[in-house]
């Protein structure tokens, strides 16, 4: 490994950014996503809702004449570009198109306080929204954070007071992995159950999944991935909430980070999740060729010069009158500045795959 935290040429196999050839819709650009990225997604009565960064220049990027955004409330506000700014909700028509009267700043970082990013909804029968949200504390350390709201309570502007995971174990009382569960990529798998990816080189190919009730959180098991997928040699982490087809499997999106020219390298490619007769959880059947990779959209800013960066952590499955899966809509940031939707026809996807068994239209 290098000293700045990179693997050797020999310790990883280059990957190519070209895009995989299956059945993916040209990306388009939303209007009114400009400068928010990594946005959750869900449906609501013919809408999508998604919820992201919103990023706030620092006096420095500002462009020749452009004014700072004003601070709301009494905190001042904080900026530092793409990793410090407040969580931005935007609102899709029937029509694809932004509602600007429905346009609303749900939360703002202040000061002394952790900051949150990266929200992943899933959505409940009952009107639940479950996020998972990464935390990071004012020394730069990622925790685990839960948030249980409602649609209605997010456009209300009911503040967003979420949980945030420290230790596992209910007060002093913490299991055998230890107190610290630093970490990153928090996913709601189920109402009470989450996935993340723990701090450290030994958990880069390494989810960490734990259960909720009330205040009590318990440890539940490790999902190890396969560390032989060319474009995730380096790391892995979760996109979003997995989408079950049946009580047994759910059809997932996963990020994959590699090196290429001397830089982290992201790509999304898509993957299994089974569930046995145990509960137990496992990921299967990655797919061997990237799906997404920055190549894949037009005029991509990386802010994070270190950064070959695509990221997506919102979707919206769509099914057919039978059930069955026919299409995904999926909201993806490539680099830091602004999110864009591309269509995945699920069936290219999984043709290859060794156990291709999930609910999807012939």
């Amino acid at each position: 490994m290098t000293a700045e935290g990179l693997p050797t040429p020999d310790e990883i196999k280059p990957v190519s950014l070209e895009l995989a050839k299956i059945a993916i819709g040209k990306p388009e650009k939303l209007e009114g996503m400009a400068g928010i990225y990594n946005p959750a997604a869900w449906k609501v009565g013919g809408k999508i809702y998604l919820l992201g960064r919103f990023i706030e220049m620092t006096d420095e990027e500002l462009a020749p004449g452009e004014e700072p955004a004003p601070a709301t409330g009494e905190e001042p506000v904080i900026r530092g570009g793409p990793d410090v700014g407040p969580l931005a909700l935007r609102v899709l028509g029937p029509d694809g198109k932004i509602i600007p009267d429905l346009t609303r700043e749900v939360w703002r970082p202040k000061v002394g306080e952790p900051l949150l990013e990266d929200p992943r909804a899933l959505l409940l029968n009952d009107g639940r929204l479950i996020f998972g949200l990464t935390a990071v504390d004012q020394n730069g350390t990622p925790y685990p954070a839960v948030l249980v709201t409602s649609t209605e309570k997010l456009m209300e502007g009911t503040p967003i007071e979420p949980q945030v995971i420290r230790v596992l174990g209910s007060g002093d009382q913490t299991t055998p992995v230890g107190e610290n569960v630093a970490g990153k990529n928090i996913t709601a798998i189920g109402p009470n159950s989450f996935m993340f990816r723990p701090e450290g080189r030994e958990n880069h190919h390494r989810f960490q999944v734990f259960d909720i009730a009330g205040d009590v959180v318990e440890h539940r098991q490790y999902i190890e991935l396969p560390t032989n997928i060319t474009w995730a040699k380096w790391k892995m982490g979760t996109c979003m909430s997995p989408e079950w087809t049946n009580d047994r499997e759910a059809f997932s999106l996963i990020h994959g980070i590699s090196i290429v020219d001397g830089k982290y390298a992201y790509s999304i490619g898509s993957a299994r999740m089974v569930k046995d007769e145990d509960g137990v959880l496992s990921i299967d059947n990655i797919s061997q060729e990237p799906l997404l990779t920055s190549a894949s959209f037009d005029n991509v800013v990386q802010r994070h010069k270190e950064r070959d960066a695509i990221y997506s952590t919102g979707w919206i499955p769509h099914r057919d009158e039978r059930g069955s899966l026919v299409q995904l809509e999926v909201f993806a940031s490539p680099g830091d500045e602004r999110t864009d939707r591309v269509f995945l026809d699920p069936r290219e996807i999984i043709k290859h795959w060794e156990r291709p068994e999930l609910a999807v239209a012939a």
